[in-house]
């Protein structure tokens, strides 16, 4: 029997959720030991886990490593590639939103038009550029540059993104908002029309396996039959 890897995230927003979703599915997950990046479904005998961060779950689905993985849409959307597709877009946890968000002191900046025209301010009267923390450099850039806002700098940042205004690290910041509380204890507001991306857990797979690997293909199919059931 072949055996077929799928890449669950092993930490952050939606890696608990997806275990317990997976186990609603009658996926249940076993890991031996919480450090070990390995693990199994009882229900799919053939199927090996590997456990990566969300990040690393799309990595390794667009190499082919794994043909099948849980990640965000915000995940596929920054890093996801051809070989990499969406076999199920929503499975219902993991729900939050890639915005722009800006200090609450700017009380006249309430959209996106606002922002490009104070990023033309930055650069008359500070000779400099307006600068945007975030770990979404492509999204970000995009975006912005579709939203007529062209004079801004992307300043990588890791960690409490929000938090990057309010020491000096950046001007405005682009990061994952669920409930916006973080957000609002570290003074930001998110502007109503600078959401990116609608994000929430997907399934995905690789191109390429999936069409040429029958067992690959076969374990897509038995999974979607259990989350479809469960949804």
């Amino acid at each position: 029997m072949k055996r077929v890897m799928l890449a669950l995230p092993s930490k952050g927003a939606i890696a608990e959720p997806a275990m317990n979703f997976l186990a609603d599915c009658g996926l249940r997950v076993e890991k031996p030991t919480p450090r070990q990046y390995t693990g199994s479904i009882p229900a799919l005998p053939d199927v090996d886990v590997l456990f990566q961060r969300v990040i690393d779950v799309a990595y390794k689905v667009a190499e082919g490593t794994a043909p099948l993985g849980i990640t965000g849409m915000d995940v596929v959307a920054e890093y996801g590639n051809g070989d990499l597709i969406v076999v199920h877009p929503d499975l219902r946890f993991g729900q939050c939103r890639l915005v722009v968000a800006v200090p609450e002191a700017w009380i006249d900046v309430e959209s996106m038009l606002d922002l490009a025209e104070v990023a033309l301010d930055f650069r008359e009267y500070h000779g400099r550029n307006l600068r945007v923390a975030t770990t979404y450099p492509r999204n970000t850039r995009q975006f912005l540059h579709a939203s007529g806002l062209h004079h801004f700098t992307i300043v990588q940042a890791e960690g409490a993104i929000e938090a990057a205004p309010t020491i000096g690290h950046a001007d405005v910041s682009v990061d994952l908002v669920q409930t916006g509380t973080t957000l609002r204890e570290n003074h930001l507001k998110a502007l109503p029309d600078g959401v990116i991306v609608e994000s929430q857990a997907c399934l995905i797979g690789h191109r390429a396996k999936l069409r040429n690997d029958p067992a690959a293909r076969d374990t897509a199919r038995r999974l979607l039959e259990h989350i479809d059931a469960a949804l």
